[in-house]
């Protein structure tokens, strides 16, 4: 296998960085320049005389999204260079030409299948509520196809012609994800299929004919169906008595059968999957494979199909000719690989990143075994080659299930009690992976140990183990937690006064739920989009986000239950000094509760701070808030865990 950089990498080294800042407003003061990274001389750079701040992280480049027309001729994909994400298109003299000039970024895109047209999802102020846009590829002409911004729109397929697009919305009552057409010219929307609850588009035939869509979450069960475009006909496709998973069905070259993925095997697995839709069998082209399958796509001819399986946290990437069989030559890589994308012209597109690798796009030709960066990720000053790699281990928990954990380490670690940050990311089913982390990496840098454990209830393990946490089950969780902290003290890497917990979204809720069930564990601990009042949540947030918590929490009609697992209903054994950062315009985790968490713990004398962000969602999008948050979380472990907000290296 041959590694080759060629020159256009020189033009796209650049566009993994932001380099234009939007501002933010907070609702506590901080100085958004601390920690920038400036000397005099360019050879000072000695032990101890440059250590980049937490905005350096947060500035940290990348790429995804990557996308190709039809015969590879032209590459887009959604980079923060601009300081959000927005859409870029590699022109003929490979430049990086932006697409989009949104003041918050995009959600995401949707190529049509000649390339020439995208359909671009945008909200504003951390809504969540995509609106959506129709931009041509090579001018850059943006034009706004709907104005709802108390209704979400996705699920975009394009229809075989270009002409229209199919889509989902809840615009008929703000609950319900309703299956729609849209014929571009027009602007005109016509409701092709009337249901309640969440539903998808999947795919289009090639013959244009048929649909393929969803209803129920895929990430938790989900049924498939067909439905003829000419007739308005509707088929079951799966069996709604076994619940399952279906993901990213598409049809074959014939239409006579679906690729996907589902975990309706003995397997509890997500693994590659055929529907036959002669007779609607589901079989598993691998049925005995112990490796999730996170990705799968085919070509524009359905001929060649790509896959990424988990294995044991890392990717690993598979190619194959579909008429003949045949596997083909794929890239081995130790990382995370994301997004496989393929062209007709023997090459595929994906996103490669791992804990040292910021996401950057890369491209792999089969036929001449070769490999090639598209980009390269701008490090803003922080030295590329000092990211620590974490260490796999595992842990039992209070009642035997056995947990893996992600181990991270100061370079100059050599044995001994130091400060360590137990890190529970955002979820309830996403799984904590090798995967880039500026705010990890940040914390390694300035001494700090950083655990990330999968809690039952994290993707990746199966069916059962993502179940391990559901309503009444969800006190377990939080004892997982508690089992890490006791087995890194066990293991003499920290003790309790040096022991801080930090979580994000779910994770968030989590660090809530920890300290209040167990007041005396963690010196420290931080929040960030958390929930603390899950009855409040479901008031005030939208009727669809209300679905999904729902999903998790438990039914909205079990109230005595939600109370219960709230912490603000034991705000009164909360101990520990707690930093609280939350984005005002959170749909996901509403600020109110928050609001009131924060007054409980005040008027009690408890020590609490709080950085809550305007103009922000559940995940921050502005640049300067993304620094002000991980300055702060650097200021606040270190005064906390080490007595200091500016001593940085008292780690031992």
């Amino acid at each position: 296998m041959k590694s080759t950089v060629p020159w256009p990498v020189l033009l796209l080294a650049a566009i993994c960085g932001p380099l234009v800042f939007s501002a933010c407003t907070v609702e506590r003061e901080v100085d958004f320049m601390a920690g920038t990274p400036v000397v005099e001389s360019a050879d000072l750079f000695g032990p101890g005389m440059y250590r980049p701040g937490g905005d350096a992280y947060a500035q940290i480049g990348w790429c995804r999204s990557p996308n190709v027309s039809p015969d590879g001729g032209q590459i887009f994909f959604v980079s923060g260079l601009s300081g959000v994400p927005q859409l870029y298109r590699l022109t003929e003299r490979n430049w990086p030409l932006q697409l989009t000039f949104f003041p918050d970024g995009i959600d995401w895109y949707v190529l049509s299948h000649k390339g020439e047209l995208a359909i671009v999802g945008a909200c504003t102020d951390g809504s969540e509520n995509s609106q959506l846009f129709l931009v041509e590829t090579g001018s850059g002409r943006v034009r706004r196809l709907t104005d709802n911004p108390n209704t979400a729109y996705g699920s975009v397929v394009w229809d075989r012609d270009d002409r229209a697009i199919l889509l989902h919305s809840t615009e008929e009552n703000g609950h319900d994800f309703k299956l729609y057409r849209m014929d571009l010219a027009t602007a005109e929307v016509t409701k092709l299929l009337d249901l309640t609850g969440y539903n998808s588009w999947e795919d289009i035939s090639v013959d244009g004919r048929w649909m393929v869509f969803s209803r129920g979450n895929p990430a938790r069960e989900n049924n498939l169906y067909l439905y003829d475009l000419s007739t308005g006909d509707t088929t079951q496709l799966t069996s709604a008595e076994k619940p399952a998973r279906y993901q990213g069905a598409r049809f074959d070259a014939k239409g006579e059968r679906l690729y996907l993925t589902s975990d309706a095997n003995g397997q509890d697995l997500m693994l590659r999957a055929v529907i036959d839709l002669d007779d609607k069998k589901v079989s598993f082209p691998e049925p005995n494979s112990p490796w999730n399958v996170d990705n799968l796509a085919l070509s524009p001819s359905r001929q060649i199909m790509a896959w990424v399986t988990n294995q044991d946290g890392y990717s690993r990437l598979h190619l194959a000719d579909l008429d003949s069989g045949k596997e083909l030559p794929a890239p081995k890589l130790n990382g995370l690989i994301s997004e496989p994308i393929l062209s007709e012209s023997s090459s595929l597109f994906f996103v490669f990143e791992s804990s040292t690798q910021a996401p950057a796009i890369r491209s792999w030709d089969w036929i001449r075994e070769e490999l090639y960066p598209l980009s390269m990720a701008a490090y803003a000053g922080v030295d590329s080659t000092a990211l620590v790699e974490p260490k796999p281990v595992v842990f039992g928990s209070f009642d035997g299930v056995q947990i893996q954990a992600w181990l991270y380490l100061p370079a100059d670690y050599t044995r001994g009690p130091i400060t360590f940050i137990m890190n529970l990311p955002d979820g309830p089913e996403r799984q904590s992976r090798p995967s880039f982390d500026p705010a990890i990496q940040y914390l390694v840098s300035r001494g700090y140990g950083v655990f990330s454990p999968n809690v039952r209830g994290s993707g990746g393990f199966g069916r059962r183990f993502a179940a391990l946490d559901d309503y009444r089950l969800r006190g377990n969780a939080v004892k997982d937690v508690q089992a890490g902290v006791e087995w890194l003290i066990q293991n003499e890497y920290t003790r309790p006064d040096l022991a801080g917990i930090a979580g994000k979204g779910y994770g968030g809720y989590l660090v809530l739920a920890a300290i209040t069930e167990y007041p005396q564990t963690f010196a420290a601990a931080w929040a960030q989009g958390a929930v603390a009042d899950v009855v409040a949540c479901l008031e005030d947030m939208s009727p669809w986000q209300r679905d999904r918590l729902s999903a998790e929490f438990g039914p909205s009609t079990d109230l005595p239950f939600l109370r219960s697992i709230s912490p603000i209903a034991r705000v009164d054994r909360i101990r520990t000094p707690l930093m609280i950062v939350h984005g005002v315009n959170d749909p996901q985790a509403p600020i109110g509760q928050i609001r009131q968490l924060i007054d409980a713990l005040r008027n009690r004398g408890a020590t609490v701070d709080s950085l809550l962000l305007a103009n922000e969602g559940h995940d921050f999008r502005q640049p300067l808030s993304q620094s002000a948050a991980l300055t702060a979380m650097g200021a606040f472990f270190d005064t906390h865990l080490r007595g200091n907000p500016n001593d940085t290296l008292k780690t031992r």
